[in-house]
């Protein structure tokens, strides 16, 4: 049964987009934890060996540096695309 109350059909449009949907997300995120997880070990070492925001900033910073600003970018998407993860999945958590 669905949120509405209707029964829900396999053979519905509405529910194929839905599945399909919702395996789309699910290969996804397996996809993209294993591309962001590098990224992720670094920010998350980062932020266990700095003693504040401003310190912090300064070692993502570091990133640009020496790699540049196109490094900076690409870290920053990833790191875009982890927040709205973590979003999604305490939304998830909490409904």
């Amino acid at each position: 049964t669905m949120e509405s109350g209707d029964r829900r059909r396999a053979d519905s449009p509405l529910v194929q987009s839905i599945e399909y949907t919702d395996e789309l997300v699910d290969t996804g995120t397996r996809l993209a934890a294993s591309f962001l997880a590098p990224t992720s070990e670094f920010i998350l070492q980062a932020i266990r060996e700095s003693s504040s925001y401003p310190e912090l900033q300064e070692k993502l910073l570091e990133v640009a540096k020496v790699g540049g600003p196109v490094e900076l970018i690409e870290m920053l998407e990833r790191l875009l695309v982890m927040a709205d993860l973590a979003g999604r999945n305490g939304a998830q958590t909490d409904a």
